[in-house]
């Protein structure tokens, strides 16, 4: 509507009001109707607002993670994806070479495709509070194929000492200490041969271990193709969701303190959510999955299981914004049995366009390993 538009008052019924006419006015009647009258209008119309009220306040933050997973749920949400923060990891062992783990990551994501583009720069932090950072790159711009490069592990593996770490004490044992050098040196060769180099992973190079066995390309390329194709998936899924809404929220005891919009603690309502997992396994995405895995009996999964599950869970918080999009994940956790803490702090935007460029120039990763294995070989042969 602009601004030069001229907008007609309105009575009650949402109608162009009309121009007074004059009429013959009525005998006068006792106001005692009258009255009856406007109490009743008042007492409805009050009634109306404060139920309106009460309903917008417990919907304002009771419901907003709800809404924003519905709201994914159903493929309405944004269609690209842009996550950035810090996931921090700190040792509580003093004997432990690196104290902390520091990774600020910065990733794109096409929602229904999965293609992306993130970068993650790694920090390790001494015992003597030195600093050694590495930096990550991934693409991922076709089906199956994913690109990645590393810039500055080898001064990192080289600096922080923990090639000497991770090979172990040689003292005492002069033949030990040549090995120990023999290997390290091979392998920071092979390193830095693929320092700053794009290497390619292809399907064929996937390869997943399972409980029986080997899981080989053929059936990771299957689930690639269901990533891949999520949207036309995903319907299922929604279905389900829809039915069994199990994630949801509340904005008390919140003990972290919000960025930019309300914050809320993230629970599972574990009756529905064992529901909607014995539902999924009878739908069509369930058991395409089952097929690629080689997976042949559902799962009987109830509502003790998923509790145990969600009791182990560290407390995980959501920023959500007015349009019930979510704009910030953060956890806290203790890790084996306390040696260690970690902290993930994530904030997620929504651009227009994501614009991911498959590397022209890169090394294959199957001839890497290839290269590495050989290195191997012939130290062994010398």
């Amino acid at each position: 509507m602009n601004g030069n538009t001229t907008v007609e008052s309105l009575d009650p019924t949402g109608r162009p009001m009309e121009q007074p006419t004059q009429v013959v006015e009525p005998p006068k009647q006792k106001k005692t109707g009258l009255i009856i009258a406007i109490i009743v209008g008042l007492v409805v119309l009050i009634g109306g607002v404060t139920a309106a009220v009460v309903i917008a306040m417990n919907m304002k933050k009771d419901d907003a993670v709800l809404a924003a997973m519905q709201k994914i749920m159903s493929g309405e949400a944004p269609k690209n994806v842009a996550i950035d923060g810090d996931i921090n990891l700190l040792s509580n062992n003093p004997d432990s070479p690196i104290k902390r783990i520091n990774i600020d990551l910065d990733s794109d994501t096409v929602v229904g495709s999965m293609i992306n583009t993130s970068s993650a720069v790694v920090t390790l932090t001494d015992q003597s509070d030195k600093d050694y950072s590495a930096r990550v790159d991934e693409i991922y711009a076709a089906h199956g194929d994913v690109f990645f490069k590393v810039e500055g592990v080898t001064a990192l593996l080289e600096d922080s000492n923990l090639l000497n770490v991770m090979m172990g004490d040689t003292t005492g044992s002069d033949d030990a200490t040549t090995m120990n050098n023999q290997i390290m040196n091979t392998i920071v060769g092979v390193i830095e041969a693929a320092d700053g180099v794009w290497l390619r992973v292809s399907l064929d190079d996937l390869q997943m271990t399972n409980s029986s066995g080997l899981l080989g390309s053929s059936n990771i390329s299957c689930i690639t193709d269901l990533v891949s194709d999520v949207n036309k998936n995903s319907n299922s899924a929604a279905e389900m969701y829809n039915k069994y809404p199990f994630i949801t929220s509340t904005d008390k005891d919140i003990i972290v303190t919000a960025k930019q919009n309300p914050i809320y603690q993230i629970s599972v309502d574990s009756k529905n959510f064992t529901n909607y997992v014995n539902a999924m396994q009878n739908t069509e995405l369930a058991k395409s999955l089952y097929s690629c895995m080689g997976w042949n009996d559902n799962a009987d999964v109830t509502e003790e299981d998923v509790e145990k599950v969600i009791n182990a869970m560290p407390k995980v918080y959501a920023e959500v914004d007015h349009e019930n999009n979510f704009t910030r994940l953060y956890l806290e956790s203790d890790l084996n049995n306390g040696a260690a803490n970690a902290t993930i702090d994530l904030g997620i935007s929504y651009p227009t366009n994501v614009n991911v460029t498959e590397p022209v120039e890169y090394t294959n990763y199957a001839d890497f390993i290839q290269t590495l294995f050989t290195s191997m070989y012939n130290l062994q042969t010398e």
